[in-house]
Order: C-alpha cells, then structure tokens, then sequence
C-alpha cells in the first residue's frame, strides 16, 4: 500500500495483495483456457440492443451545483448525484414516470460519484476537514473509507475494481462485501494525466496525456505504455471507453487479439479511435466534430453510443466504422456539464448549470 492513501478501519490488508494478484493471474489463464472459442462482445452479453433510433425526456430532478452524476441499473436506483449538498440516489418510478429520492448517503460537499456496471456498489468522493476521502457503499450502507492527497477522477470496471487517480498517480482498489480493501499503487508513470477511462475487462488504461491519448496495459503493480493515439493541437482533456469489445482470429484455444473502441477530445475536437491489441491505434474516418461548442464531457454507452456534452446541447451519435452518425442534439437551458449512458444502456443522463439533472430513455433499434 502506498503511503499516500490510507484505509480507514482496515489496516494491515496491504498483506491480502500478494494473494489477489495470484488469484486475477489464476483467473486470466483460466479465461483463456475455457474461452477458448469467439466469444461475443461485451455489449452484446449485456444488451441485445443496437444503434439508437430515438430519445424520450422520462424525468427531471432538481440538485444545487452539481459537480458529477452516475447511472445504476438495479432495483430502480436509477441515479445518483454528487453535488455541494452531498450525495443523493434516485429511484426511477416508471408509470409516472418520476425520479423520486431514495437516500442520502453523504451530507458534505462531492466531487465524484460513480455506480458499479451492476449497481450494486457505488463510490464516492468527498471533502472533510480539509481531507480527501473516497467511500464505498453497498446497499447504502458504508463499507470502505480511504483517504488520498488528492481525488481527481474514480472509475469502476465490469470486476467491480476502482481506479482513483490522483495527479498523475493511479491506484486500483479491490474490495469485499465485509468490507476489506486492499490498494494497489499502480504507478506514478503517467505524466501529464488530465483524464482517464478503464477497458470494461479492466485490462488497459486509456489516459488524456498532453496533445494525446496514451493506452496502458494494467501489469500487476504498474502500468505499461503499449499505444498512443495521433495528437491534437492542444492539451487532450477527455477520454472515454466502449463497453463493447470485439474478439479477432481465435485460433486453436489461443486469443490472438481484441478491439477495443474510446473516444478522446481536447476542448474544441472530439476524435475516436480503435484499438487492437497489442499495440495498433486507428482513427475511425469522419469522427470529428464540426465546430462544436467547448467540449466539457463524452461518453461511450452499448452500441458504440457517444453522447458529448458541449455547449448547451447535448449531442447523441451512432458509431460505426465509416464514423459518427448523429441521432439528435438534446438543447438543454444551460451550459451541459455531463452526459452518461446507464450500464444497460437503456437511459441517458445529463446535467446542466441550471441545476438541474435531466434523464432520457433511449430507444434503440
């Protein structure tokens, strides 16, 4: 465990480390022996949905300078909302249709927030007293609390396992339902991170670094620099992956590769790429933007969906390999903060600077 954060209430778990990384070892030769067939893509295990043909406003939820928003999929919980006032959850009351208020987990001040792809567990992070936590909830109830110098973006992969970047140094954190935790460090050998977005098998790192888009494979305690995307003109300030992953020429029990799919923008130009292991980045043609608005937020949802946030619209596309196709743009009344797609892909969320959280449902063909 590195010095710079601190599990509260769980000391001495750093020795459970060793054990784990065995075991993810033990697991990732057992995939590949029993896999050894080609499999479907990620996105198409979790929806037998497709491209997106249309959007309807479902609910609107009013918060006070929002600062981060995520979409659960479980049991309703439809949406959480860090903001100045702490964090709050949302069940979604379909017939209405209304989000109607489930808990308040937090009563502090929240930057992050962040579900599972299950929705089971959901992570937050928060100021107190001049310190930096990050808390882990199952069932609304506190599991895990660590402390860190500083919180500058919490990501979950489909494993449950939590990356938290701090600077330029990233940590991966996994958890169990009795609450033990164990920090992993892995590495400060990402300068200039400004972003960050984890592979949804949580085997690569795509990081925002200076004018480009850098993939690291994750290794144990440490991260490898395998790829790089073309550059921008300016400093890249957003990165985003797929859900989906694509399996290539599997042969004789053997992965000989896979593609994977993110999205990355500076402030003004949004670009996407695939990626094919181990080491070849490609631009898809036609993805750039035109003359957009500032860029604040995008994310990629099943299907290849991109929803950008810029400006006061929100902007939904279709990807596909000629490029983006857009769906609509979404004018909202205020500058757009963020966009999320829910795990299912069956929701779209955005916030804007009115103070105001406004959820779609997506329909898809």
């Amino acid at each position: 465990m590195n010095d710079d954060n601190k599990i509260i209430g769980n000391q001495g778990e750093e020795k459970q480390i060793p054990k784990l990384l065995r075991q993810a070892g033990e697991d990732k030769l057992i995939d590949k022996v029993i896999q050894g067939v080609e499999e479907t893509s990620l996105e198409e295990r979790s929806s037998s949905k497709g491209a997106i043909i249309g959007l309807e406003k479902v609910a609107v939820v009013d918060a006070r300078d929002i600062k981060d928003i995520s979409l659960g999929n479980i049991k309703n919980r439809i949406l959480a909302v860090a903001d100045s006032q702490g964090v709050r959850t949302y069940n979604y009351d379909a017939p209405i249709p209304e989000l109607l208020p489930d808990n308040n987990l937090l009563n502090t001040s929240s930057d992050f927030v962040e579900f599972t792809k299950d929705g089971v567990y959901l992570a937050a992070a928060f100021q107190a007293a001049g310190t930096n936590y990050l808390s882990v909830y199952k069932d609304d109830t506190r599991v895990i609390n660590v402390e860190y110098p500083a919180i500058d973006k919490i990501e979950f992969d489909s494993n449950d396992r939590l990356f938290v970047s701090s600077g330029s140094v990233l940590h991966m954190l996994r958890f169990t339902a009795d609450g033990k935790c164990s920090s992993i460090f892995l590495g400060s050998d990402i300068p200039g991170l400004s972003d960050f977005s984890i592979s949804p098998d949580g085997a690569y790192i795509v990081g925002a670094q200076r004018n480009f888009a850098g993939i690291f494979e994750v290794e144990d305690r440490k991260t490898k620099l395998v790829a790089r995307s073309e550059g921008f003109d300016s400093l890249a300030v957003h990165v985003a992956f797929s859900p989906e992953i694509k399996e290539r020429d599997v042969v004789a029990l053997q992965r000989i590769g896979k593609d994977y799919y993110f999205a990355a923008a500076n402030d003004k130009v949004l670009k996407v790429f695939k990626f094919s292991t181990p080491n070849i980045v490609e631009i898809i043609n036609g993805t750039r933007l035109h003359q957009p608005h500032d860029i604040n937020s995008i994310a990629l949802g099943h299907g290849n969906s991109l929803a950008v946030a810029h400006g006061n619209l929100t902007s939904v596309y279709n990807l596909n390999e000629s490029g983006l196709d857009l769906v609509r743009d979404i004018i909202l009344s205020d500058t757009v903060l963020k966009a999320k797609f829910s795990p299912d892909g069956n929701y779209l969320a955005a916030t804007c600077k009115d103070y105001q959280v406004w959820l779609y449902k997506v329909e898809r063909k």
